[in-house]
């Protein structure tokens, strides 16, 4: 498989962190299904992407210690849960857009004859 990030399902795994191509973590179905429910936004496609990923981690979560080594699933799904927040705050704010110039005809001396 090779990902197509002009395309939104290969933008939705490059957001997502979906970008190995020899192993996907989500097929191409479950990419579009994320586009269907999020109504095509790659943004919000992608913030659901990583919910399941971080809600998949959090059932499988443990906290195992050996030795001095903690590791601690639970602290990467809130992480995940986090940055599908950020795409979410993302999408509903909108890509910024600049607002366009409005020529007027300026006169400095309009106040001179302005009672004409």
């Amino acid at each position: 498989m090779t990902i197509d990030y002009s395309q939104p399902a290969g933008q939705v795994r490059l957001l997502a962190t979906d970008t190995d191509e020899t192993s996907p973590l989500f097929s191409d179905p479950q990419i579009d299904g994320f586009l269907a429910v999020s109504n095509d936004s790659v943004l919000l496609a992608a913030a659901q992407a990583l919910d399941t990923i971080a809600t998949t981690r959090a059932l499988l979560a443990k906290k195992v210690q050996i030795g001095g080594l903690k590791v601690d699933e639970t602290a990467a799904a809130k992480d995940l849960h986090a940055r599908a927040e950020s795409l979410r705050e993302q999408a509903l704010l909108g890509s910024p857009t600049i607002s366009p110039i409005d020529i007027i005809d300026f006169d400095p001396n309009a106040w001179l004859y302005a009672d004409q």
